[in-house]
């Protein structure tokens, strides 16, 4: 469902699947530059098996790859800001500057998400 969901937001939005280091407009440091990956705004990030269709095959990257999304992600001028996220990232994920969550999944043997409100 999740791959599904991808290809119909990349249908809608082709420019977020383009590569870029940053949003446009974004203004960088030669550190900053050196820190940021060319990403996609809209990434899916999940562990990849040997019957994915090649597109999602490809798409999702090696394990050190996935590694990468994470700190990425997590950078605030990096120009990923979606994540379609499957079984991962799930405990001790610390995201400082999040603005949305949405999560489509039944949460079972768990009563708490943790979240704190930022006022930064």
């Amino acid at each position: 469902m999740a791959w599904q969901f991808y290809q119909q937001v990349i249908a809608l939005r082709p420019d977020w699947a383009d590569y870029r280091e940053c949003e446009e407009g974004v203004e960088l440091s030669d550190s900053e530059r050196r820190q940021l990956m060319p990403m996609p705004k809209l990434m899916m990030v999940m562990t990849r098996g040997k019957d994915d269709p090649k597109a999602l095959y490809d798409l999702l990257g090696i394990k050190e790859y996935r590694k990468k999304l994470d700190a990425q992600f997590k950078n605030a001028k990096s120009n990923f800001k979606i994540a379609i996220v499957v079984d991962m990232w799930l405990s001790g994920f610390d995201m400082p500057f999040l603005d949305t969550i949405y999560i489509d999944k039944p949460l079972q043997k768990h009563s708490l998400i943790q979240m704190k409100e930022s006022n930064g």
